[in-house]
């Protein structure tokens, strides 16, 4: 979230909410009164299912997150979009990418993005750096849809 937030600043204040217990009032009066929800979900069917049965009701303007997407497994972009009715302009992803996941770990992200060359371990179907702007501007697309 770190790279999202830094690149939507100027749009003011961004919040980032874990909404692992969505049973939480609070959370819930939150995340309704937010311009924008961006939902991160893994790749995984069952997570989806069970998070659209269960919280999608709740949140109006949302910007969905597949992370770790791989394009080979079973639950694909355009898989989503069809089951669950949402505009593929709303769903965006963060490819598989364990250098990434190596940089965060160790703290260095900030400095891996930045680097001329951001290896992806699926380079040949996805670009890492490509795919990141690409959702931020589903993002902000979003979010100016909000401010109408």
């Amino acid at each position: 979230m770190d790279y999202f937030t830094a690149s939507l600043s100027r749009y003011g204040n961004i919040q980032c909410l874990f909404l692992k217990n969505m049973s939480d009032r609070r959370i819930r009066r939150l995340a309704r009164q937010a311009d924008l929800v961006v939902v991160i979900l893994h790749q995984d069917a069952g997570e989806v299912r069970e998070y659209f049965e269960k919280h999608s009701r709740w949140f109006g303007n949302c910007v969905y997150i597949l992370n770790d997407y791989l394009p080979e497994k079973d639950l694909s972009i355009e898989e989503l979009s069809r089951k669950y009715r949402i505009d593929q302009m709303r769903i965006a992803c963060v490819p598989y990418n364990t250098a990434y996941q190596e940089a965060v770990r160790t703290g260095t992200q900030d400095r891996y993005l930045r680097s001329e060359q951001v290896p992806c371990l699926f380079q040949a179907h996805m670009d890492f750096r490509k795919e990141l702007v690409r959702t931020v501007r589903k993002i902000r697309k979003a979010l100016e849809y909000s401010a109408l």
